[in-house]
């Protein structure tokens, strides 16, 4: 029998395993085969069988939606006989599909696994095992898949970080990071989007109404199968979410979370929030209370991410997330972030050269020789170097295919999932064909579909206090440094020698010399 830790496999909600080898299963998870190939899964993660004449070829993992609106789940699909004639044609029918999702192609001598355009459903290979899986968690330990202990102690998860692009905590088990294909024969992964550069448009407009309607056609089509939640904050992605949601909101419950009592961001999110229900009618709109983390919580949340992603935040607010409702759809607004160029500098122009150095800073792990060389493999194999596409490539590739598309492992609980309703290819080639600097650089993107959607929703600033919120965000502030100052009276106190010498330090440090 293959060889895990103790796992309890079916609190590991949405995980799955594609491998040759059945011992490789664990007991209790759901099983198919095609092939070679077997996939075991969790019973609450949807898996769509793929078939060209009746004969089955691969499946659809997660919540795919189709371009005319069809959400799939556990069914079996027929495809055009088209899709089988070579790789190109079935990439173009995968990325006809929105959604959180992995598509494998398991039949033939070419099989292989694609992500959704972020990889919001995650994917690690071990080649010595020949295995794919959702994270390390389900990964035996077998062979030379040991920790990689220097490296999970420079990246520090808990702590808000992440791993080096396809690192992942444990030996010769890598991560599949977005835009690239996984061919399961020769463990290799390859770029398989973009290859050429992305043409610029100039027209807002158009952009504007490929974003709304495809987030339409995406909650339209959850909304068939689940209550649907949308996570409203003081920032300007959710907002831009609200508003592509507006005609659905009569079915649509909004919801803010609270933190620590002295995270300021969690309260201006609250009172922002708050703020905007009462302004735009959100009768419903809720904000969950803060409850203190129960440990057993923290080790789930920890277990299911495969100790791979730090949401320090998230990690913390795992209690509080399980007041959520069970079986119901949770909207996450992140992917707008594309549209603003977030990765960006002000100075950075046509004529920018993007290395290593600058990526690398990007996180923790980037400064070590694991995460330097990730980087440089990494920017030698793209196909152009627009500084803009590169930055944003790598904030997709790095920031969400690391982080983003693992954390949500974390909140399944009960049948509850996230899902990300921007999330399409084209979506994201729309994004990124709007001028740099005259549109993305300045969130033009975002407002404008406000703007048009609706408007009331840019009367209140993003991120920002207004009135009487300053007040509060005050005494927020006030009370996180009170507390700060309590934790290093008490260091002091326990080490007051220590504390003697900082202070002669400190006073000798303020003497003029002569």
């Amino acid at each position: 029998m293959a060889s895990w830790p103790a796992v309890d496999w079916m609190n590991l909600p949405e995980q799955f395993i594609v491998c040759r080898d059945l011992r490789h299963l664990p007991e209790g998870w759901m099983v198919h085969a095609i092939g070679d190939w077997f996939l075991g899964y969790h019973p609450t993660l949807p898996v769509a069988t793929l078939v060209v004449d009746g004969q089955s070829f691969g499946w659809m993992l997660g919540y795919a939606i189709s371009g005319d609106g069809l959400l799939l789940g556990s069914e079996r699909i027929t495809v055009p006989a088209t899709v089988l004639t070579d790789e190109a044609m079935f990439e173009r029918w995968v990325y006809q599909h929105g959604g959180r999702f992995v598509a494998i192609f398991a039949a033939g001598s070419t099989p292989r696994v694609y992500l959704d355009p972020i990889g919001s459903l995650s994917v690690v290979y071990c080649p010595s095992l020949e295995m794919a899986a959702s994270t390390v968690t389900v990964v035996p330990r077998e062979g030379d898949t040991d920790d990689q202990t220097e490296l999970a102690q420079v990246v520090g998860i808990p702590r808000s970080s992440m791993y080096p692009l396809q690192y992942t905590p444990r030996k010769n088990v890598w991560r599949l990071i977005p835009n690239h294909v996984l061919y399961l024969t020769q463990w290799d992964s390859r770029r398989h989007w973009p290859k050429a550069p992305i043409p610029q448009v100039d027209d807002m407009t158009e952009a504007a109404d490929e974003l709304i309607s495809r987030v339409r056609l995406h909650i339209k089509a959850l909304m068939t199968k689940y209550p649907v939640l949308l996570r409203l904050t003081a920032g300007l992605d959710s907002r831009m979410l609200l508003a592509c949601a507006r005609p659905y909101l009569d079915q649509i419950k909004t919801f803010t979370v609270e933190h620590e009592s002295n995270d300021e961001h969690s309260w201006l999110d609250c009172s922002t929030a708050k703020i905007l229900a009462q302004q735009v009618g959100l009768r419903d709109h809720v904000c969950l209370k803060h409850q203190h983390p129960r440990q057993d919580d923290l080790d789930e949340w920890l277990m299911r991410t495969g100790w791979n992603c730090g949401e320090e935040r998230g990690w913390r607010a795992a209690t509080t997330y399980k007041q959520l409702p069970p079986s119901c759809a949770d909207l996450i607004a992140l992917v707008g972030e594309v549209a603003r160029g977030v990765f960006w500098r002000p100075d950075d122009n046509e004529k920018t050269v993007i290395g290593i150095d600058r990526l690398a800073a990007r996180f923790r792990a980037g400064q070590t020789p694991e995460g330097r060389g990730a980087i440089g493999t990494w920017l030698e194999q793209l196909p152009f170097h627009d500084p803009f596409i590169t930055l944003d490539l790598f904030f997709m590739e790095q920031r969400l295919g690391s982080w983003a598309g693992i954390y949500p492992y974390a909140y399944g609980d009960r049948g509850r999932f996230q899902i990300f309703p921007m999330l399409h290819r084209r979506v994201i080639e729309t994004m990124l064909a709007l001028p740099p600097r005259k549109i993305r650089g300045t969130e033009l993107l975002p407002r404008r579909i406000m703007e048009q959607e609706w408007p009331e929703l840019l009367a209140h600033p993003f991120n920002k206090a207004q009135g009487t919120q300053r007040i509060g965000l005050w005494w927020v502030r006030s009370k996180r440094d009170m507390v700060d100052f309590s934790r290093r009276l008490v260091k002091g106190l326990r080490h007051p020698i220590s504390t003697a010498q900082r202070i002669k330090a400190s006073r000798q440090a303020r003497k003029r010399p002569g």
